[in-house]
């Protein structure tokens, strides 16, 4: 065969997989300087780890081998599962100035949530979280699972997550600015505030009337509520 045909060839099927992998892969994430928040379901690719066998090398790989599917939900939910979840995604901060923002797993009931990531290629760092993570003194006061992450400018990072859990397995995540976080927590504060308001007025409703008309019907109600709060709060 004639070199210069072989090696034409060889270009052609080199050609093929990046335009292969580039369609199958996940959108990068382009920071913006006003932008305060980011939405990463539409952005990340997931595999599902049946077994929980594989190490981050060897995911990696099979990422490259396109063995990854792409999300096509805002907030990716696979049901009850014992399978262990990988999501990648990429963020790129074109800005000359760092970006300092807030990534947040909106799964308080997770087990465990492993974050790696990579800044222009360095080797990979990595922290855990989860509900059966004891939490440090320095990390954030929120029910959810937080990770401060700097993305320094004109950078990009390459993350994947591992979720591991044994109820419902979804992995709502989003990257937020430190204000427009802090708004949106007092925005639940003041929600949930009035649900448990609510809540307990009607106990305190039921109990009174309990006493006054002695039926055990509204007792009962009384302690269905008490536990209900209960719960909630836990």
């Amino acid at each position: 065969m004639n070199p210069n045909r072989y090696l034409l060839i060889v270009q052609f099927l080199v050609l093929s997989m990046l335009l292969t992998y580039q369609a199958f892969s996940a959108e990068t994430i382009v920071l913006k300087q006003d932008q305060e928040s980011y939405q990463l379901g539409l952005n990340l690719d997931y595999f599902e780890d049946a077994k929980g066998e594989y190490q981050l090398p060897e995911i990696d790989m099979l990422r490259q081998s396109d063995r990854f599917q792409r999300s096509q939900k805002k907030v990716p939910s696979f049901g009850y599962t014992r399978s262990v979840y990988w999501a990648y995604f990429m963020v790129e901060n074109p800005l000359k100035t760092p970006k300092r923002l807030l990534l947040e797993l909106a799964h308080p009931f997770m087990k465990q949530v492993t974050l790696y990531y990579s800044v222009d290629g360095k080797p990979f760092k990595k922290e855990i979280k989860g509900l059966q993570v004891d939490r440090s003194e320095n990390e954030i006061g929120n029910r959810n699972h937080m990770f401060e992450m700097e993305f320094p400018g004109s950078s990009s990072t390459r993350f994947y997550m591992r979720f591991e859990n044994e109820g419902p397995m979804s992995f709502p995540l989003m990257l937020w600015n430190t204000k427009a976080h802090l708004k949106k927590a007092d925005l639940e504060q003041i929600v949930l505030g009035g649900f448990y308001g609510v809540v307990f007025a009607l106990l305190i409703y039921n109990f009174t009337i309990f006493l006054s008309l002695r039926d055990k019907s509204y007792l009962f109600y009384v302690i269905f509520l008490g536990l209900l709060i209960v719960y909630q709060l836990t």
